[in-house]
């Protein structure tokens, strides 16, 4: 028999669907089995004495002592997803939750990655990226008008405003929730706004030569430049992407020093991998904007001929 390898995503991860046929390609005889945030567990069982953990679903009957690595792309271990319905379900939602994270610790030596990763900040991160000398944007949270009055003053350049971590609105029709991305903030807008406000994240306005996405694995990089300044569509965010007139992506090599103060900022924060957006500014200056645990980063992956997929899939099957 061949190995048992566990996937935890998403249905419709294009990641995921990329790293399964790397893994049958290199290894035809190996056995996959996926747990997606869709799937509903029926049934799980811990036993701390025999050291196993017993999942089933519809589909898959899994026994963690047989597999042989766990590669987590994202999502959740979806157990309560129809299961209680009565007055007490937020504190049991409470409990498999505290349960859940203790499952990931069980199986650091066996996964590639984790849940636990999903802890991170985008708040953490820039205070510590700026703490190893990554040049950030300059930045602010406040529910103050008065104080984004003066942080307007001060960045003559602009600002621009995005989610302090997950963007979207709610679309009542669709009962969805979708992103907004990253918008500039007029001065209009700060006078029509009240003294008072849901606090948010302002950021200075960096004038770029481009943006820099960067696929991170285990001190690896692989990484493009995203000609956007030409297309006023993606000026402010390549992410307001142009699907009839698509930016310029090529390949981009970082300079080592800032790869060297990445890695750091990796370690600190307990991520092996990451897709990372930086942007080089007209100073010729790197700036830092976020790391994404779990982001997409195939556009980068097929620029560079599927560097990024492979390697994941060797380290799942080594």
């Amino acid at each position: 028999m061949g190995k048992i390898l566990l996937i935890v995503s998403e249905r419709n991860d294009p990641v995921t669907d990329e790293i399964y046929k790397w893994l049958l390609r290199l290894d035809e005889g190996c056995i996959i089995k996926r747990l997606n945030y869709e799937d509903e567990i029926l049934h799980l069982n811990i036993n701390l004495q025999k050291k196993e953990v017993s999942i089933r679903t519809r589909e898959e009957h899994i026994l963690i002592s047989k597999v042989h690595k766990i590669w987590y792309r994202r999502g959740f271990l979806n157990y309560l997803k129809n299961k209680d319905t009565s007055p007490y379900r937020n504190y049991i939602s409470d409990e498999y939750s505290k349960l859940h994270d203790g499952l990931w610790a069980l199986w650091e030596e066996k996964s590639i990655s984790s849940f636990l990763n999903n802890r991170v900040n985008k708040l953490e991160m820039l205070f510590k990226a700026e703490k190893f000398g990554i040049k950030i944007p300059n930045t602010i949270y406040t529910d103050s008008k008065k104080e984004l009055e003066c942080f307007f003053e001060d960045n003559k350049k602009g600002i621009i405003t995005k989610a302090i971590e997950n963007a979207g609105f709610y679309n009542e029709k669709e009962k969805q929730t979708f992103g907004e991305g990253t918008k500039i903030v007029e001065k209009s807008d700060i006078e029509n706004s009240p003294e008072y406000f849901c606090i948010s994240k302002f950021q200075e306005k960096v004038e770029k030569l481009f943006e820099i996405r960067t696929m991170y694995y285990k001190q690896h990089f692989f990484s493009m430049a995203i000609i956007s300044q030409q297309n006023s569509k993606t000026q402010v965010d390549f992410r307001n992407y142009d699907e009839e007139n698509p930016n310029r992506n090529i390949p981009y090599q970082l300079p080592e020093n800032i790869e060297l103060k990445i890695i750091k900022l990796m370690k600190s924060l307990d991520l092996v991998t990451g897709s990372i957006d930086l942007i080089l500014t007209t100073d010729n200056e790197y700036v830092f904007l976020e790391v994404n645990p779990f982001g997409q980063y195939l556009p980068v992956d097929y620029l560079l001929g599927d560097e990024i997929s492979k390697l994941i899939a060797i380290d799942i099957l080594n």
